[in-house]
């Protein structure tokens, strides 16, 4: 299951509508992407927020599967599937790695703000009053502050604001820098004027405040981002603006209290570097990047070879493991990269890498080696899926304008075949197609009839085709106002196909040919055009007295 891919079509910014075959969304996808079947619940949102640009610090995702659930007429009922965790997503999985590929998973994602912390929350008031008690006493919100009283013994606390970085405390008070040489003089005077000392460390370590010359206690406004007064809570500011009651202050919450002093620390700037950043064109590689799966790291490392005009051979590889170094190792440059599949989250991570290239190619060819078919597919898949007729040309054109390099004709030609069958499948893949493509016949066209022959399943377990039978509903629906004559006939399909196409046709009033019923079987046989006019009698035919003529001028009656 871990080896099938499946293409994930993200839908955003839109709402989920009820129809009349379940539900839709109201916008058009906005993102295709491609992952394994089998990957984590944890490995996909990171996925896909790295893909969509999404910070998953500050919000959610909330992804819901357009799940088609299966009726017994052979259309689909699709509703709502959330995914939320990693059981939900196995049934996902589970159930797209028993439908034949190509696997599409439709996920409808709602971004939900993760909820902080509001420190307005928990408010504390500290009654300066005479008396000897300097106990806050809290007003209660959503949470309860855990502070205590301070007092001299407390100096020592390893909690105190003398073993914190001041600074962030002046930033988040939003003072004009106070030294710890004007609050202590401050405290002095206000140890004179009220009678009993207001412990300066609680002062800093709580509240963080400044002391008027008065010796009351005021609060500077908190600033917001862009430094105005504006960051104030309404219930507890006054008409002039000043907080309302003498003593009356909010204070940090305790989450801020509860940092440890290497928290509080500024961030250094490779702290604030991601360890496993994503890789493109324009950057170099590091150790720790991810990809998807084997194909992407490939792609990657050709893309940095064909950008800097570099050669890069391959020494090792397996399914797990791929290891590659400069053309030019022995001629002493030493760019070399490893890749192996971690077993923790099932992508592959780039374990070592020794770069940049110091080599130097004195002369550019006309050609590159690495610009091979399997990258000009990547690169022409969006122009050739919008317009398969596009020319060979046209695309060998676009090639050479985005990397200038000629390449050779045929590559571009593979290039555009590779799209072909990504796009519409291959002459054998194509086969895994009619279940579903019949399956979106009878949800379009109700009444519409099909019928399966397979085969025995193979090595693998698969269901082999064998012969498919249908019937449109018009069609059917019509054959009662058509003259009791059948006409059958059967032709080669095109192409590669080696099948054979049997064919049921009336005439009208008018005279007119009418399409009745097709099938699709291995070759001609007494047994395929016996199950074919099996299926006419039984989904179409509703009388009797009905003649068949067949191509050789064999006629024949239904009693």
């Amino acid at each position: 299951m871990g080896d099938q891919i499946v293409s994930l079509l993200c839908y955003m910014n839109g709402d989920m509508v009820e129809g009349a075959s379940g539900i839709s969304y109201t916008k058009p996808p906005i993102r295709h992407l491609r992952s394994k079947i089998g990957l984590g619940y944890d490995e996909l949102v990171r996925y896909i927020c790295n893909s969509l640009q999404i910070d998953n610090d500050l919000q959610r995702l909330n992804m819901t599967y357009r799940y088609p659930a299966y009726i017994g007429s052979g259309s689909a009922n699709y509703v709502p599937l959330p995914i939320d965790d990693e059981s939900s997503l196995k049934d996902v999985w589970d159930f797209l790695s028993q439908l034949p590929p190509p696997h599409c998973m439709e996920i409808y994602i709602a971004l939900v703000p993760r909820q902080r912390y509001n420190s307005s929350n928990c408010n504390v008031v500290l009654h300066s009053g005479a008396g000897p008690s300097t106990q806050p006493v809290y007003e209660h919100n959503h949470c309860a502050s855990p502070l205590t009283a301070a007092n001299p013994e407390m100096d020592e606390d390893p909690r105190s604001c003398d073993d914190m970085n001041t600074s962030e405390d002046d930033d988040y008070c939003g003072s004009d820098g106070d030294t710890s040489e004007d609050s202590s003089e401050d405290d002095t005077d206000d140890e004179g004027d009220d009678g009993h000392h207001v412990d300066d460390g609680m002062i800093r370590y709580a509240l963080n405040r400044v002391i008027a010359d008065d010796g009351s206690l005021s609060c500077p406004p908190i600033l917001n981002e862009v430094g105005n007064d504006d960051f104030f809570d309404e219930e507890a500011v006054g008409i002039d603006g000043a907080p309302v009651g003498v003593g009356e202050f909010v204070v940090p919450s305790a989450v801020f209290m509860e940092l440890s002093s290497e928290a509080m620390q500024p961030l250094n700037e490779n702290a604030m570097i991601p360890s496993r950043s994503l890789w493109n064109e324009a950057s170099e590689f590091e150790k720790g990047m991810q990809f998807m799966c084997k194909v992407d790291i490939q792609h990657a490392v050709k893309m940095y070879s064909i950008k800097g005009h570099r050669r890069f051979v391959v020494t090792h590889s397996t399914p797990n493991v791929w290891i590659v170094r400069c053309k030019k190792y022995l001629d002493g440059c030493t760019w070399r990269l490893r890749c192996s599949r971690r077993k923790s989250h099932g992508m592959f991570e780039i374990s070592t890498y020794a770069g940049p290239h110091t080599c130097i190619y004195a002369k550019l060819s006309k050609d590159h080696a690495h610009l091979d078919s399997t990258v000009i597919c990547r690169e022409v898949e969006n122009v050739a899926r919008r317009d398969p007729s596009t020319s060979v040309p046209v695309l060998h054109q676009i090639i050479k304008d985005k990397f200038s390099y000629d390449v050779h004709y045929k590559k571009v030609w593979l290039g555009k075949k590779k799209v072909i069958a990504k796009v519409f499948g291959d002459w054998e893949e194509s086969y895994k197609m009619l279940p579903r493509w019949m399956t979106a016949l009878q949800e379009s066209n109700p009444g519409t009839r099909v019928e399966w022959r397979h085969g025995e399943p193979n090595a693998n377990n698969e269901v082999v085709f064998k012969w498919v039978f249908w019937a449109f509903a018009p069609s059917i629906a019509g054959f009662r106002h058509c003259r009791p004559m059948i006409q059958i006939d059967g032709t080669f399909l095109y192409g590669k196909y080696k099948q054979k196409l049997l064919i049921a046709t009336v005439v009208d009033s008018n005279s007119h040919v009418f399409p009745l019923a097709f099938a699709i079987v291995d070759e001609e046989s007494r047994d395929s055009w016996g199950w074919f006019m099996a299926c006419l009698r039984h989904h179409v035919v509703d009388r009797d007295g009905v003649c068949v003529i067949s191509i050789d001028t064999q006629v024949y009656c239904w009693q």
